[in-house]
């Protein structure tokens, strides 16, 4: 009887950067570049150690040009080992200023948004999610991401097929890795944090009352 390969499991992991001194401040942090906190790094670090410990190792990093992406990053790396791997790809859609968008050219800053829509987020992502990620998961490349709540949840929005109203509820907490496996077509199979349900509950519950706070 010829053997069965079994299916090819590809895995992705995307991590929210770590707490901010602006998300220490309850303050919506959008397109300032700020630090991380001495927690914040602290959180990076646990990160790293949670992957390390789940046996994780990483070919090539997405990240954004922001700072505090960066520094999360850095630190996992250190915890990891992994400095030797390819610079981050730092173009991972930052949270974007509408000051780069030609639809809002030549108006005066006060006038400008302050952030994007999910919506708009999502159709700014995904692009770059098929684009740019998705070939180096296919060849086989162990892929990590880190980079801001809105873009992840852009991507969660889409992965996990999540109405408006559900990913509006939806709190990705910062530095917590969030684990995707996916076959090899790159469906979904399933997705997991690697906290256990006490941590994991107590860092949504964080970061849901930072959102409460700002309103």
């Amino acid at each position: 009887m010829k053997k069965s390969l079994g299916t090819k499991i590809h895995r992705v992991v995307f991590v929210r950067h770590g707490e901010s001194t602006w998300n220490k401040e309850n303050r919506f942090t959008g397109w300032t570049d700020v630090q991380l906190t001495p927690n914040g790094i602290e959180e990076a670090k646990f990160a790293g150690q949670l992957l390390k410990q789940n046996g994780f190792q990483f070919d090539v990093a997405f990240t954004s040009v922001l700072t505090r992406a960066i520094m999360t990053y850095n630190n996992i790396a250190t915890e990891l080992g992994c400095h030797y791997i390819p610079p981050p790809e730092l173009t991972l859609e930052d949270e974007r200023h509408p000051q780069h968008d030609p639809r809002y050219q030549g108006l005066p800053l006060d006038v400008l948004p302050k952030t994007e829509s999910l919506k708009i987020t999502v159709d700014r992502v995904l692009p770059y999610w098929y684009d740019s990620i998705c070939p180096q998961v296919l060849q086989g490349k162990n892929v990590i991401v880190v980079a801001h709540g809105n873009s992840l949840r852009a991507i969660v929005k889409h992965l996990s097929q999540m109405s408006d109203k559900d990913i509006i509820k939806y709190n990705i907490p910062t530095a917590c890795p969030l684990v995707y496996e996916f076959d090899e077509t790159l469906k979904p199979i399933k997705n997991y944090y690697l906290l256990n349900e006490k941590e994991l509950k107590e860092r949504m519950e964080a970061v849901a009352n930072q959102a409460k706070a700002k309103l």
